[in-house]
């Protein structure tokens, strides 16, 4: 399904999404309930989610943990090098069975306080 086809969930987002690929890590529990974890990178980003590649099948519904480790430029304030928080994943679009999927994570816990141009010069 194409997000940006189905107004319903274009009326869902609150805050703007950033098209930037990010390095992040992701753990949880597949379908099957067996714990996975995976690198992959972000698609896009904003204060409140982000869309991300997994090859693992994971429901709508699942809660996941995610860290994004910071390029030197982006580290806050705070020396802080990383962004770590915990999800609920949204949405799954898969093209085919056994492909890999592009996931929706609404951030559960802290929200990301980053500002980024996106890619792709929009």
């Amino acid at each position: 399904m194409n997000p940006d086809a189905n107004p319903s969930i274009l009326n869902m987002r609150i805050e703007r999404r950033v098209e930037v690929h990010l390095p992040v890590e992701i753990r949880g529990k597949d379908n099957a309930g067996r714990p996975f974890a995976e690198t992959s990178r972000t698609e896009n980003v904003s204060r409140r989610g982000a869309a991300l590649m997994v090859s693992a099948e994971i429901a709508e519904g699942a809660t996941v943990e995610i860290r994004i480790p910071l390029p030197p430029a982006q580290n806050s304030a705070q020396g802080e090098t990383e962004f770590s928080t915990s999800g609920r994943v949204v949405h799954v679009y898969s093209s085919t069975p056994g492909s890999s999927r592009v996931i929706g994570i609404q951030f559960t816990g802290r929200s990301f306080q980053r500002i980024f141009v996106p890619e792709s010069g929009k």
